[in-house]
């Protein structure tokens, strides 16, 4: 297991930990995930998929009568198939538009507008990603995100409440507060975020306050992050649609309702996972502007995917109403 910070001192380009460091600034969720790097292609090597088993209800314990036995109860596990996703993309630069912009700040914008695509991407996938394969390629471009993989578990819950309007702030606050604490109740320890839309965070960032459980914690950089009684509250932000041309939540708000993610970034719990050696976790390359042709390309490119290894180490509240619709 490593994390990106720990990811960064293996890498001897300056260029290469600039980008690390851009992908922890962008996405707390990414500087806080620990990645497993195991993944190795199958076959022809355009598969990346892991093998991996998970707990989905623990064993109990109880007493037992003289002269008696106990009743059985074991442990289930069950095995889980996913796939690693290339994300990224390309940007080109005119060699001309360099030279007039000044090389290093037009690579520079473009290279961190890239990054900061690619975090928002992955926030999707990690979330609400639906696993998918294209049939042309063989090629997997989603794998199942935390809401896929929470189905049926017993840590899904479904709110009652409406916070869309503060009729009655306490009330209404404590009863929001109440949901998620029930939420948190259902795993087995207490998470290290919630994960949410900006929409979620400012209504809960409201209820904590009037409630008094609003504390401030700081990311790796020294920005401060809201945290609900110690546990961070991550605006899991916006990614842009190509397709259909503008920005989404990367936690949706449907018909005015939208979902809590809690997770507890343990080994054993909600982990990354990449590719063997870690190489292809974070790929950047700049543009060459020593070769003749006038648009060079540079990338960011990220291999990734996630896994779930215990039900009862992620929960999540489902249709929280936060607006009229």
């Amino acid at each position: 297991m490593l994390t990106l910070a720990e990811y960064k001192v293996g890498l001897r380009d300056h260029i290469d930990q600039m980008v690390v460091d851009e992908f922890r600034r962008n996405s707390e969720l990414l500087d806080m995930l620990l990645f497993e790097p195991s993944v190795a292609a199958n076959g022809s090597g355009s598969t990346l998929s892991h093998g991996y088993t998970r707990l989905k209800t623990p064993s109990g314990a109880g007493t037992r009568a003289i002269n008696s036995d106990y009743t059985a109860n074991d442990a289930v596990r069950e095995e889980m198939l996913t796939h690693l996703v290339i994300m990224g993309g390309l940007f080109e630069i005119d060699r001309v538009i360099a030279q007039t912009s000044g090389v290093n700040d037009e690579v520079q914008f473009q290279l961190r507008d890239k990054i900061k695509a690619t975090a928002n991407y992955f926030h999707y996938l990690a979330v609400n990603g639906v696993e998918t394969k294209d049939s042309a390629t063989g090629t997997y471009t989603q794998f199942n995100g935390l809401s896929k993989l929470l189905e049926g578990a017993d840590t899904e819950k479904t709110s009652t409440v409406n916070v869309s309007a503060w009729t009655d702030e306490k009330t209404e606050a404590f009863a929001l507060i109440d949901e998620v604490e029930e939420m948190i109740a259902s795993m087995l320890a207490k998470p290290n975020a919630l994960l949410m839309n900006r929409q979620m965070k400012v209504k809960f960032a409201s209820a904590a306050r009037r409630a008094g459980y609003l504390t401030r914690a700081e990311s790796a950089f020294g920005t401060p992050v809201d945290a609900y009684n110690g546990i961070k509250l991550l605006d899991m932000g916006e990614y842009y649609d190509k397709t259909a041309n503008t920005s989404k939540f990367a936690i949706p708000t449907t018909a005015g309702k939208t979902d809590i993610f809690a997770v507890n970034f343990d080994r054993d719990g909600f982990v990354g996972l990449t590719t063997q050696g870690g190489s292809s976790l974070i790929v950047s390359r700049l543009p060459d502007f020593s070769r003749p042709e006038a648009v060079q390309k540079g990338s960011v490119e990220m291999t990734a995917g996630v896994a779930l290894k215990n039900t009862k180490k992620a929960a999540v509240l489902r249709g929280v109403q936060i607006s009229a619709t």
